[in-house]
């Protein structure tokens, strides 16, 4: 089952104003810190969320989140050897594991991400289909964001041009922390099979969370 979630950003204009997650290496105990960017190309302004969030702000899910959140700047080296692994299997040009805040989505290891995403290390919530994964708990497969209407008015569609997505949801302690997932810029680029196979590596993912949070 492919389950969708809706953004309702306001476009106009030739410039855009977004919030981004800023500073993820310290984030544990504290809530995420917000800084403004300016992006070329869109304005967009006051994303919002068509779904409830009472899943995101679970104090049982928070608290399994908190262990996952590194000490450390630093991308453990483990860690990234993983996701650059993952995207060589599936052949995706971009991957990353991230975990999930009540309000944001933070990215603790990237393959192929560059431009402001790496740089503020996450995005809002509401953008984020990993955070539908979360919501959801299952497995997401967007084949094509420009055939879904929720998807084209999303920010990070319109800003990073991502055409489709696959993602499974990490677990800890019976709860739904994070994602893995492989993003493209050209449509039908994954599959099921795909699905398959990041359910599969799930696991080992959460074992590098583990213990890039225990350094």
């Amino acid at each position: 089952m492919v389950f969708v979630a809706s953004w309702s950003p306001v476009v106009v204009g030739c410039r855009a104003t977004v919030l981004l997650p800023f500073g993820t290496g310290a984030l544990a105990g504290t809530r995420i810190a917000w800084e403004i960017l300016d992006v070329e190309g869109f304005m967009v302004t006051s994303p919002c969320y068509d779904t409830p969030m009472d899943v995101l702000v679970d104090p049982r899910r928070l608290t399994a989140v908190a262990q996952l959140l590194p000490r450390g700047e630093d991308v453990s080296p483990v860690l990234q050897r993983f996701i650059d692994e993952v995207a060589g299997l599936l052949r995706a040009p971009c991957a990353g594991v991230s975990l999930i805040l009540d309000d944001a989505g933070v990215l603790l290891a990237t393959h192929g991400v560059g431009g402001w995403l790496a740089e503020a290390g996450g995005m809002p919530a509401q953008w984020a289909p990993c955070a539908t994964v979360v919501r959801q708990d299952a497995p997401l497969l967007i084949v094509d964001t420009h055939d879904d209407p929720a998807h084209t008015t999303n920010p990070l569609v319109m800003i990073t041009g991502v055409r489709s997505y696959a993602g499974v949801p990490l677990h800890l302690d019976g709860q739904a922390v994070g994602s893995l997932c492989v993003l493209a810029a050209e449509p039908g680029r994954f599959t099921h099979a795909d699905l398959d196979t990041l359910i599969s590596l799930a696991p080992r993912a959460v074992a590098l969370l583990q213990q890039a949070a225990g350094d």
